[in-house]
């Protein structure tokens, strides 16, 4: 029995080595010891919601509402479950029978679908129920059963327990979360991981997104025949509709992965002289560095896309500028190491616009098409959208109308007649300070998320955001105020503690929306000064908050800081990857600073009395043998302070920031990266050993990495 004992403590302090080889050995074992003909995993769709048990009345759970007897009647009540949050909040009760209508209409979606940022004033259900209740033959009710996050399993899960209620229609607007599920992910599952690995390795990187492409295809074709299935064997109607994406406003911004072609170092020279272009708002010369991009990174890159994209916008080519947007959403879905934004690839979209003819059982919409029809563009941002792909009140309005015209007059819609519904149709009635509380966390999360194409930071396109909200209710004023004040609180840490973070909580219109006012915490340079310059042009005297809100920062510098930290690092969920529980605050996912990007950004904030001492710690991790430049530039709010000759090797480098280069309060403080050589044959090689074995990889080039960036007051 000792012995037993003690070959399992060897076989664990293997495992826990922390050199990786103990996982090294595990990923080896699995690859040999599982079955080689394993299914793919992600043909198996996995629902993310609580496993629905059947109920002694014979019914299953629909998401969070549970079936119990009232009375000899079933109802389904409300249960407090793990993702009841997640669920539509305003509904306790769904009669089995229809209480006081004659049809009944059952939404079922995503975050798209459950209109968030607006919910529960305003929702897609209400702007369609807006349509209904103007019949005068039947009376209508509309279900909604939308839940954020809801993905393909969970779709089909919620489809099928809602034909308990027999609705005459079932409304899906899905299909933004899907994929997810299969990308690319240096320890995702053994099958996933060994097809991509294979191909990894017969055809680059390139080969993988083909995989990728080919995964999605299937997916998509799976959720449509089984939702066809239930359609056929039913007596109720289903109306497939494909949520649309701001193509206009939000930008996806991606490193360029590996190419194998010997580009890739070429792609980042024509990047940052894209970037000079851009900043002069010289797009004619920016077109033609994004189309070197392109031409080297064969169309595959979210950032060249939206660059071309941005250039065919300001020169009037929308043509164009549709075919990049769509190409820009495409590639950013594909590694688990950037926080992708949900959103339905174009060629799905393409496979959708197949469905009558293949699912003859559905009727399919997009609403990309409906937008497009209304508004006379494609590639349309702030019109109709608050973020990357969740629509404002007035896109809730248009959206609905041709649903409403289906439903209405149960036939094929005709363009003129559902646009004239809409136009005739009034919008649905929204508290004023409802919508200025959703468009300020709309606002934040923009602030948070939304990366720009260029480091250039323009703060009145996020002080426009902040003023939009002040003009539905100046009373919005009062919750930016507590919003700065909680962010002060043990420097954000502090946040949903405070007095301040408690009475901002209750003034949100959702539970989902507190999250997003958190979720960079930290110096969070764009947002305060955002809001602090839209309060300014609203006469608030903001003084004595924003000094509240620097002085801990201010104070530390007395000791010192790492600008390494993630609470300094600039756009930070550009580094760690978004998530509820994020640990954004502590340097657990953030060992040392590697940038993907020729130049690195940091946010510091001081007193600008006292000059700083810096103390650097950085490299370039590329061989030796090929290294051509060396010089890397430090530079505080656009000016150079210092240039070190790097090696790669870790070295320390000290310098001063005099006073006079330094502002009172926020500061941007930048690395600017050397462009060299890289032997990419040799780290595709490395990659592709790293990624059979389930180890970390770097599928994007790293041009600089910094063990510690010491700064502190003299």
């Amino acid at each position: 029995m000792q012995g037993k004992k003690s070959n399992i403590d060897k076989i664990i302090e293997i495992l826990q080595s922390k050199d990786e080889s103990g996982l090294e050995l595990l990923r080896i074992m699995q690859l040999y010891l599982l079955d080689q003909n394993e299914e793919d995993e992600s043909s198996i769709m996995i629902s993310n919601i609580p496993n629905s048990r059947i109920y002694e009345n014979g019914f299953h759970a629909i998401g969070t509402w549970h079936p119990i007897q009232v009375g000899g009647e079933i109802v389904f009540k409300r249960k407090e479950q793990a993702d009841t949050v997640f669920w539509e909040s305003t509904r306790d009760y769904i009669y089995l029978n229809k209480k006081n209508s004659d049809k009944r209409v059952c939404i079922i979606g995503e975050s798209a679908a459950a209109g968030m940022f607006f919910t529960p004033y305003i929702t897609p259900s209400k702007a369609l129920y807006n349509y209904l209740k103007t019949d005068k033959k039947n009376n209508w009710e509309v279900v909604d059963l939308t839940r954020n996050c809801m993905n393909a399993g969970a779709l089909i899960e919620t489809c099928k327990y809602t034909l308990q209620l027999q609705p005459d229609y079932i409304i899906i607007i899905a299909g933004n979360n899907w994929f997810s599920d299969i990308m690319i992910e240096h320890n995702g599952p053994l099958s996933r991981r060994r097809n991509y690995a294979i191909s990894l390795e017969k055809d680059g990187l390139l080969g993988m997104f083909q995989i990728y492409k080919s995964k999605a295809e299937k997916l998509a074709k799976t959720v449509m025949s089984q939702i066809n299935k239930m359609a056929s064997e039913s007596q109720t109607k289903f109306v497939f509709a494909i949520p649309a994406l701001n193509y206009s406003s939000w930008e996806r911004r991606v490193p360029v992965h590996w190419m194998n072609n010997g580009k890739t170092m070429e792609w980042y020279e024509y990047y940052n002289s894209a970037l000079e272009a851009l900043n002069d708002n010289d797009f004619k010369r920016a077109l033609v560095f994004g189309k070197k991009m392109f031409d080297i990174d064969n169309g595959k890159n979210s950032t060249s896309n939206r660059i071309l994209a941005n250039c065919y916008i300001a020169l009037g080519d929308e043509k164009s500028a549709y075919e990049h947007s769509k190409m820009e959403c495409d590639n950013s879905l594909y590694f688990d190491e950037i926080t992708s934004f949900p959103a339905v690839p174009s060629f799905i979209r393409r496979e959708y616009g197949k469905g009558n003819a293949v699912c003859p059982h559905i009727k399919f919409m997009d609403f990309e098409k409906i937008l497009g029809d209304y508004y006379g563009s494609k590639v349309l941002g702030e019109e109709v959208f608050v973020d990357y792909c969740h629509l404002n009140p007035e896109g809730f309005h248009v959206v609905m109308a041709p649903i409403a015209h289906l439903l209405l007059s149960d036939e094929n819609n005709k363009k003129d007649e559902w646009i004239k519904l809409a136009q005739n149709t009034p919008l649905s009635s929204v508290s004023s300070k409802a919508l200025a509380v959703s468009y300020f966390c709309a606002a934040l999360y923009n602030t948070h998320l939304n990366r720009p194409i260029s480091d250039d930071f323009d703060i009145s396109k996020y002080s426009r955001l902040f003023q939009k909200a002040i003009e539905y209710d100046k009373s919005i004023i009062e919750l930016m105020m507590l919003y700065i004040k909680g962010r002060s609180c043990e420097k954000g840490l502090g946040f949903t503690l405070s007095k301040a973070g408690q009475k901002f909580l209750k003034l949100m219109n959702s539970p989902l929306d507190f999250p997003v006012a958190q979720e960079a915490l930290g110096v969070d340079r764009i947002t305060i000064q955002s809001i602090c310059e839209t309060l300014k042009n609203n006469s608030c005297n903001i003084q004595k908050i924003v000094e509240d809100y620097q002085y801990p920062y201010v104070e530390s510098l007395k000791d010192g800081i790492d600008l390494t930290e993630p609470a300094y690092v600039e756009w930070i969920n550009s580094y760690i990857k978004m998530s509820m529980d994020s640990e954004n605050g502590t340097r657990r996912r953030l060992p040392f600073y590697k940038s993907w990007w020729p130049c690195s950004h940091f946010s510091l904030i001081a007193d600008g009395e006292h000059e700083l001492a810096v103390e650097l710690t950085c490299r370039i991790p590329i061989d030796n043998a090929i290294i051509d430049k060396r010089e890397i530039n430090i530079i505080i709010n656009n000016q150079c302070v210092n240039s070190i000759m790097a090696d790669t090797t870790w070295h320390k480098y000290y310098f001063r920031i005099p006073a006079h280069m330094i502002k009172k309060g926020f500061n941007r403080v930048s690395i600017k990266w050397p462009i060299s050589r890289q032997n990419e044959e040799i780290k595709i090689q490395e990659l592709t050993k790293k990624y059979w074995k389930g180890l970390k990889v770097d599928f994007f080039p790293i041009l600089g990495e910094i063990q510690s960036f010491i700064v502190k007051s003299m």
